[in-house]
């Protein structure tokens, strides 16, 4: 059976091949704008595919004829998106239009998980913090219009074509090999740097006052199998731990386990101009249907972190 994942060559995507591999049969179809970064394998095929074009997409569709999809490509930075709002909206919905279009006009029997965000959700006003699928969607940045604007057009492709397609939103994720343009790992970086180069004990950071449901990732693509193969189509589930955790907390705790004295120092540029105070979700309806629950401990998560920038800058 082939599988096929977009962003392959991304963070999620690494590990969501790593994932299949070890855990499925699959046949799995990389796509990517370039895969850079190949693994040898006789169950993988890498293809060079400009997700943007409608012509090479639906090429990419007709000759791979997947009968399940992963989509994770797409601009995927909160912070990239208040910079640059008209690329990032553009990019993610033109992406998802041209993948759905193509399974469309193909006849393709594809069952789609389309991921999207907890950063759909929004602040919390009057009404209970602890995000459920229910919940009104209040995006706030462009990125996350981006994402709940995929999630109508998968429900819209659904309903009108009977194309298979199930919406994914999990919560903040991370672990090694994720970018140090995203926060966790780019506090891992510099206190690895600290101690293997004996650099000023200072880290500087934007504000750490809010609180998110952090997740690692390869509980993450763990959840996007279990729902590629027992969530029900047409339906939207959380991937959240179900726990806040203060950013400030997971910066101490990143500092204990160097241990050496590390000063935070406020710094305002590093600060977003929209930022959720609290994020979390439940995920009490994936839990239901599928049995998934996260299995790895946000502490765990933290080590491998800065055990992955101490190897990398220490290499």
């Amino acid at each position: 059976m082939a599988m096929l994942i977009t962003g392959a060559n991304g963070f999620a995507g690494r590990h969501a091949l790593t994932f299949f591999l070890e855990h499925t049969t699959y046949q799995v179809v990389c796509v990517d704008l370039k895969n850079t970064d190949q693994l040898q394998s006789d169950r993988v095929r890498y293809i060079d595919c400009d997700l943007g074009s409608s012509d090479a997409v639906r090429a990419m569709i007709k000759e791979t004829h997947p009968r399940k999809m992963l989509h994770l490509a797409g601009i995927s930075s909160v912070r990239y998106s208040l910079e640059q709002p008209v690329a990032t909206i553009q990019a993610n919905v033109n992406q998802v239009l041209n993948l759905l279009e193509a399974i469309r006009v193909e006849n393709v029997p594809t069952k789609v998980l389309m991921v999207s965000s907890g950063e759909v959700y929004g602040s919390p006003m009057n009404e209970e913090a602890f995000r459920t699928e229910t919940h009104a969607l209040k995006p706030e940045s462009p990125y996350a219009v981006s994402k709940a604007a995929i999630e109508l057009i998968a429900g819209q492709y659904r309903k009108s074509y009977g194309i298979k397609t199930i919406v994914a939103r999990p919560f903040n994720h991370t672990g090694p090999g994720q970018a140090e343009t995203f926060a966790l790992p780019s506090f891992a970086k510099k206190l690895a740097d600290i101690r293997l180069h004996d650099l000023e004990p200072v880290i500087y950071t934007g504000n750490i006052e809010i609180e998110r449901d952090f997740l690692d990732v390869r509980d993450v693509v763990r959840a996007y199998h279990v729902l590629l193969e027992q969530g029900k189509v047409g339906e939207t589930y959380n991937i959240s731990s179900g726990k806040a955790q203060p950013l400030r907390w997971i910066v101490e705790e990143m500092i204990r386990r160097t241990g050496i004295d590390i000063e935070i120092r406020s710094d305002t540029k590093l600060e977003r101009s929209v930022d959720i105070p609290l994020l979390v979700g439940s995920n009490a309806k994936i839990a239901a249907d599928t049995g998934w629950k996260p299995e790895i401990e946000l502490t765990d998560t933290l080590k491998d972190l800065i055990d992955y920038w101490m190897k990398k800058l220490g290499d």
